[in-house]
């Protein structure tokens, strides 16, 4: 090594091939950081490895950055956990500058499909290898069953617009309401807001759940 020279840390990443850098990043420690305003209003929310390394990105990318007053960070031991708990900080707290996943559309396909997957979860949870099963467990593997159904018809479809229309069996008129719907959030039962009042029924024994978003 030349005198005076610094010594440098490689970059553990740098020798990396894309495969392996991807996992080597899904399984470093990961923080879910909330960034307010100074009325507490969530400017934005996302998830990093490196904080410092972010903070720097978005002060010189983001016009909004003067604004940040607070930051609020909560690390996970995997970037999986991080992504779930950033999709319901985005879902839940409707942060300003958030963009892509602020959608009303990406918003409401999220909330049914949690609530589909807790179904699935309870479903699951209730069958056994033995026969018979209990009456009372049997019911509620129905009424399960019943609700997954049920939560079909509630769910917000891509109707494929104009594309599509003739392929999937509607006409023009019918297609423009069905992806306007989507594009609002809608319920394409109901018509009104995701999540509907049938879709918050049937998440009503979820409440506790640490990720609920009805």
């Amino acid at each position: 090594m030349a005198c005076g020279t610094i010594p440098t840390v490689a970059d553990p990443q740098a020798k990396m091939t894309p495969e392996e850098r991807y996992a080597w990043r899904e399984q470093q420690p990961t923080a879910l950081y909330r960034l307010y305003d100074e009325d507490g209003v969530l400017l934005y929310a996302g998830i990093t490895y490196d904080v410092p390394a972010r903070w720097r990105h978005h002060r010189r990318h983001k016009a909004w950055w003067p604004q940040v007053a607070r930051k609020q960070l909560v690390w996970f031991s995997t970037r999986r956990e991080a992504e779930e708990a950033e999709i319901h900080a985005i879902v839940a707290g409707n942060p300003l500058h958030n963009v892509i996943k602020n959608w009303a559309s990406y918003k409401a396909t999220y909330r049914v499909d949690w609530l589909h997957q807790r179904l699935k979860e309870h479903r699951l949870a209730l069958r056994t290898p033995r026969k018979p099963r209990a009456k009372a467990k049997i019911a509620a593997y129905e009424q399960l069953e019943h609700q997954l159904r049920v939560l079909e018809d509630h769910t917000p479809r891509y109707s494929g617009y104009w594309s599509r229309w003739s392929g999937c069996g509607l006409w023009p008129a019918q297609a423009i309401v069905l992806a306007t719907r989507y594009e609002n959030g809608e319920c394409p039962t109901c018509s009104v807001q995701v999540p509907c009042p049938v879709v918050k029924a049937m998440g009503e024994p979820y409440r506790d759940h640490p990720f609920y978003c009805l």
